[in-house]
């Protein structure tokens, strides 16, 4: 990217040694402290600066093509090549260093970082952009270059526009006349965007292009403010003093995960604007333009693109929750080295580098006849690599939704993989098998609940309840399962830990005739009165209007979870927290039946630390035909049983004590008397840290049928 003076079209080396120490911040904070330092927002602003105003002074020159296709196509060459580069080297990295990683959402952020919607698909899984470590995704920073790539369209079509209609009309005014407060307008509305945002939503506010959009329109700004202003000689150099410290300063002074892009963002691009108003002049404005930190800034591009996922595939490769001072600095240098080489071999042979076509000029056929040439010639190939690598990408993502939706969709054969019944029924278990669901696979089969949007999820008012399915062919349609026309009706309540049930209770209701109706909320056990510590007041909100639904309708039975794992993280036996307490005695008082089962152990060590058994599986690359090998990935990536679960069923006392009410508890089919493994009868059991695998629930079908057959024979008689 060329960097002049927006007004005189000199050259501001200063401004590449700025872009240079931007990237320098962001790759130190991002390697040894895992805060974000505000060099991003930098980047941003700058982005604005040199985009629109080179967008700006093309369209101001009559001589000049408006054609939108000249800068689409400049744009592309300039950003595209390198993206598609390091995406493909980072695809090939985690499928050989760090399986771990593979799972869903990195396989819809693929594609998604490639058609530059990244942040979008982020913002709808709740990404936090958080401090990197072993289950971040690798793609995860490229939200930024969506957010820049759909303000480049945008910028692109608003001035295009502007300079068509006024040669068109013969208007006199410039268009950067028209587009000055359009500019104001649009950092004044988004600035004020992200401020409510960020009360309200900060990891949306985060990735959102209407909230970031004012960083790069305030750079839009400063390219019309320069090019009609001069700073006065007697302080121009005391501003890139000041501006460089305040940006060097931002990553101590503010958690900008946090912050950004609310107000607090006025720092550090406050402190790039004193830059950029400095006009080249002063001490530091030498030191920024020294040869290292110009450098630095041809290099930014690609060592942005480099740096987070070597980041991330070597903490997942080596196991780590963070880096030291050797790995750190190794990642470090080979993200240089590899920037190096992508700026040299990939961004400057393949950028466009022939001035903007005047009005009328043909560039198509100059540009077939060039392919005559060597370097033309060389260009072609790279091209046809470049789109072949494109769509290659493209349709991985889409195999791996494939294959996991197969993998979801398969129901294993018992006698091959017979999980549960292994335990319960001593069903014999092959020997030599690789566990199914694959841990890359497991993690996105979702029971039919979630898979179809029928529970209400974090954030949603405490008065919602799905009463329709959001999400599959039958969108629009009610959240009733099991038999739609049985006359008895059975209710499922609680978290998603009542949830992961709802797969078999839609088969055993159906079987039986009964129908199931789910009134689930991500987060919240049924609880009364009481807090939870992993809860909050909506959740006894929406308990108690659950109950309040249940005491009116009065279904034939209500099935939760009894039990819950102790502390604010799940680290700990499980308990019979006393709000749960209550609530199931509000429904023993109101005569409405119940079962309660027994919430499996969580996967979490003693200080809250939370093991993904799919992902241990995957680190670990278990040799499953060695016996000795597979039993112990297994137990080490489980829990001890003592650490998960109390001695006996917590609420077992309580709920065999009411009128109707009864305790299940299928632990002894998910751990072994001294240790809850992390497969058994070659099923994985989880798939996360504590959810029960479709896969796996599915074997538990037949005992939970069993110890449900004597229930709904008694309450049929009544």
């Amino acid at each position: 990217m060329t960097t002049a003076n927006a007004s005189t079209g000199a050259y501001r080396h200063d401004l590449d040694g700025l872009r240079g120490l931007a990237i320098a911040l962001v790759v130190v904070f991002h390697v040894f402290d895992g805060r974000v330092s505000g060099g991003v927002d930098v980047f941003l602003l700058l982005s604005g600066f040199f985009f629109l105003g080179s967008q700006m002074r093309n369209a101001d020159r009559g001589d000049r093509s408006i054609n939108v296709w000249h800068s689409l196509w400049r744009t592309i060459r300039r950003l595209l090549p390198s993206l598609i580069v390091v995406i493909a080297a980072t695809t090939a990295g985690v499928l050989a260093f760090a399986p771990a990683l593979i799972n869903g959402e990195i396989a819809a952020q693929l594609p998604a970082s490639l058609l530059y919607v990244q942040n979008i698909v982020l913002a709808a899984q709740g990404a936090d952009y958080a401090a990197a470590s072993a289950q971040v995704s690798p793609l995860q920073h490229l939200w930024s270059m969506s957010v820049q790539g759909q303000f480049y369209l945008f910028g692109i079509l608003i001035v295009s526009t502007i300079a068509f209609v006024l040669r068109a009309t013969h208007a006199r005014p410039r268009v950067a006349t028209v587009m000055a407060p359009l500019l104001v307008a649009a950092t004044v509305a988004s600035f004020w965007y992200a401020t409510v945002l960020h009360g309200q939503d900060q990891g949306q506010n985060y990735y959102s292009t209407w909230s970031r959009m004012w960083e790069l329109a305030a750079g839009g700004l400063l390219a019309l403010a320069v090019a009609r202003f001069a700073t006065p000689r007697r302080i121009a150099p005391v501003l890139p003093v000041l501006g460089v410290a305040m940006i060097v300063s931002t990553g101590f002074l503010f958690d900008g995960a946090a912050e950004f892009p609310g107000p607090w963002t006025l720092w550090p691009l406050g402190g790039a604007a004193l830059v950029i108003l400095g006009g080249g002049a002063g001490f530091m404005t030498r030191f920024l333009e020294s040869g290292f930190m110009t450098t630095l800034g041809d290099l930014a591009y690609a060592l942005y693109l480099w740096h987070w996922p070597l980041l991330i595939i070597s903490m997942s490769a080596l196991g780590l929750d963070e880096v030291d001072a050797g790995i750190g600095t190794v990642v470090i240098v080979a993200s240089l080295g590899l920037a190096w080489l992508t700026h040299r071999f990939v961004e400057k042979p393949l950028m466009q580098k022939a001035p903007r076509p005047l009005v009328g000029e043909r560039r198509l056929r100059a540009g077939l006849r060039s392919l005559a040439t060597g370097p033309g010639a060389a260009r072609a190939v790279a091209a046809v690599v470049l789109v072949a690598m494109y769509g290659s990408l493209l349709g991985l993502g889409q195999e791996y939704t494939r294959r996991a939706e197969a993998s979801a969709a398969a129901r294993l054969d018992p006698i091959t993989y017979p999980g549960a019944l292994a335990l319960s029924d001593g069903y014999p278990v092959p020997r030599g098998l690789e566990p199914k669901p694959a841990p890359e696979y497991v993690g996105d089969a979702y029971p039919l609940f979630a898979e179809e949007g029928c529970m209400t999820y974090s954030g949603e008012e405490p008065t919602h309840m799905a009463d329709g399915k959001r999400f599959g062919p039958e969108a629009g349609q009610p959240c009733i399962y099991g038999d739609p026309h049985g006359e008895r009706t059975m209710f499922l309540i609680g978290s998603s830990h009542s949830e992961q049930w709802s797969t078999v209770l839609d088969r055993i209701a159906r079987d039986r005739g009964w129908r199931l109706i789910p009134v689930t909320r991500q987060g919240c056990v049924i609880t009364l009165d009481t807090p939870l510590p992993s809860s909050d007041d909506d959740c006894i909100e929406w308990s108690k209007n659950v109950l309040g639904r249940i005491a009116f309708e009065r279904p034939d039975l209500v099935v939760t979870t009894s039990t819950r794992a102790r502390g604010d993280r799940g680290e700990g036996p499980d308990e019979l927290a006393p709000g749960m307490a209550a609530a199931f005695r509000f429904l023993d008082d109101e005569g409405i039946p119940l079962v309660g089962l027994r919430s499996n152990p969580w996967l979490v060590d003693d200080d809250g630390t939370h093991t993904n058994a799919p992902e241990c599986l995957a680190e670990r690359k278990v040799n499953w035909r060695d016996d000795a090998d597979a039993a112990e990935a297994a137990k080490a990536c489980g829990i001890a049983r003592d650490e998960g679960l109390a001695d006996r069923d917590p609420a077992a006392r309580l709920l065999d004590g009411f009128d109707y009410g009864w305790s299940i508890d299928m632990s002894d089919a998910i751990c072994l008397p001294d240790h809850c493994p992390a497969v058994v009868g070659n099923i994985i059991i989880y798939r996360d840290s504590n959810h029960l695998s479709v896969a796996y629930a599915d074997s538990l079908q037949p005992l939970l049928a069993r110890e449900l057959e004597p229930i709904f024979d008694e309450l049929e008689r009544r």
